[in-house]
């Protein structure tokens, strides 16, 4: 679906609320304070063989030995957004009761500082997704709280001019990428990484970049790591690597068969500026932007046009590849605008679903029901019954398939309120998209049910997050 073309601002997360834990006997919370914390100085960079720059990475956690006794975990709620249109956030729905039992136990193991790895989050949507919105209030308010390991995912390739991720520099010479899209112009072969969108260099030396935030923004601002997902085929040509100004690496794409490339490069934890410089045949899908200490990541997959029969056309070897080096700890299914309530979206869904389930099997997941939608214009708005169909075929694949569920439909208001969103300029006059003012309302909603179903947990399950550090992972 078309989009408006805009200059979104960058929002500040509240400061006066927190995440806290009620822990004694030395079990202490994480010490954020919205600003990337100070890192030691770092050791002076070096070059291995293979021209990857290195340096001295934050030392993981010492492995502690467990308290005799865990105290429990407080957690309090984000404030909530408030209008005068405001109805009851729904709970999270998990038939089961055990739907989000990893992630829950991930973020509870990270209150007590008993993380290595971030807790990673994505949420695959549409074109409501494609300018990092929703997805970055998120980011702007987990991070002070719970840590800034990073901004995470950035697809690499530009496919509709208002499509950027919020808090990150990115973008490629659009004379000298194809950029590919699963949905509005798809890749012959239908390898795109994880991302649904890739870049393919056309010219010699084509550039493309990305880079850690500026300030003002609250998160973001620094990276330890840069992890590169990229085409391997045969035949296959090399592209260069520069950080910072300085070339670090050749990288070949060359190999036997169609493989999801991964290169990871370690960096001092400080701002930095990434760029490609391709030969013609390269395609690269995107960069992972993290910081080597414990905190939130989340990844923004937003895809124009896309639902869940478009996406589920996916190459499913270039997903679990990708996956492979991406371990979410939460994954979140949000589309809808462009979907016919039918058998056809049941199975697609049901097929990405278990793509997931099988690929990452210790990772929770969650299905929302699509945004309100409405025909007509903003004078003579009228229902959409299709969405509320699909809202129910969505819950109803997510109980089958032991899934959580959440109805974004009913948390804004049910039938028009994309009307009502529209008259309070949050969401577009199209009826079909909320502008930023739209989605950190409905951000906050979201975060609020899922903070509410989290301490639910806390209460009643036994002290969570008191286990043994978890691995490292290697990449």
């Amino acid at each position: 679906m078309a989009r408006r073309s805009g200059n979104p601002t960058v929002l500040t997360a509240s400061s006066t609320l927190w995440v806290a834990t009620g822990l004694l006997l030395g079990c202490g919370a994480p010490g954020s304070t919205g600003e990337p914390s100070a890192s030691p100085t770092p050791a002076a960079s070096k070059r291995t063989s293979s021209n990857t720059r290195v340096s001295q990475p934050p030392k993981p956690l010492a492995s502690a030995a467990i308290p005799a006794a865990c105290p429990p975990l407080s957690v309090e709620l984000p404030e909530l957004i408030t209008t005068e249109i405001d109805v009851p956030v729904p709970a999270i729905e998990d038939a089961s009761g055990r739907a989000l039992e990893s992630f829950y136990q991930r973020l509870a193991q990270l209150m007590r500082d008993r993380a290595r790895e971030p807790v990673r989050i994505v949420v695959y949507g549409d074109s409501n997704l494609t300018e990092d919105l929703f997805t970055s209030e998120l980011r702007r308010w987990l991070q002070p709280r719970f840590g800034d390991a990073g901004h995470g995912y950035v697809a690499m390739g530009v496919p509709w001019p208002w499509y950027r991720h919020q808090d990150v520099v990115h973008g490629v010479e659009p004379k000298a990428w194809k950029s590919f899209a699963v949905s509005t112009d798809p890749a012959p072969d239908q390898w795109y990484g994880l991302g649904g969108i890739a870049a393919e260099c056309r010219s010699w030396g084509a550039r493309a970049w990305v880079g850690t935030a500026a300030k003002p923004a609250s998160v973001g601002q620094t990276a330890s790591r840069a992890d590169v997902f990229f085409l391997q085929q045969p035949r296959g040509r090399s592209f260069r690597v520069e950080i910072d100004g300085d070339t670090v690496a050749t990288v070949s794409t060359d190999a036997p068969e169609r493989a999801t490339g991964f290169r990871r490069f370690e960096l001092e934890d400080a701002p930095h500026r990434i760029k490609f410089l391709a030969d013609g045949g390269v395609r690269l899908f995107g960069v992972a932007l993290e910081r080597a200490v414990p905190g939130v990541v989340v990844d923004s997959i937003g895809v124009g046009g896309s639902n869940e029969r478009i996406l589920a056309r996916m190459n499913p070897k270039s997903i679990r590849e990708a996956l492979a080096h991406r371990p979410y700890d939460l994954i979140v299914f949000l589309t809808g605008a462009t979907e016919d309530a039918n058998a056809k979206h049941d199975a697609a869904l049901r097929k990405r679903i278990r793509l997931h389930q099988q690929t990452l099997p210790n990772a929770s997941l969650l299905v929302m029901s699509p945004p309100d939608f409405a025909n007509g214009n903003l004078k003579r708005p009228r229902p959409s019954g299709r969405i509320v169909k699909l809202g129910r075929q969505k819950r109803a694949v997510a109980e089958e398939l032991g899934c959580a569920f959440w109805d974004f439909h009913a948390a804004m208001g049910g039938k028009l309120s994309i009307a009502r969103f529209a008259l309070r300029h949050m969401a577009e006059p199209d009826l079909a998209h909320l502008t930023e003012k739209g989605h950190a309302y409905m951000a906050r909603r979201f975060l609020w049910a899922l903070l509410s179903d989290f301490r639910s947990y806390l209460k009643r399950e036994a002290p969570q997050g008191c286990s043994p550090p978890d691995p490292v992972s290697s990449g």
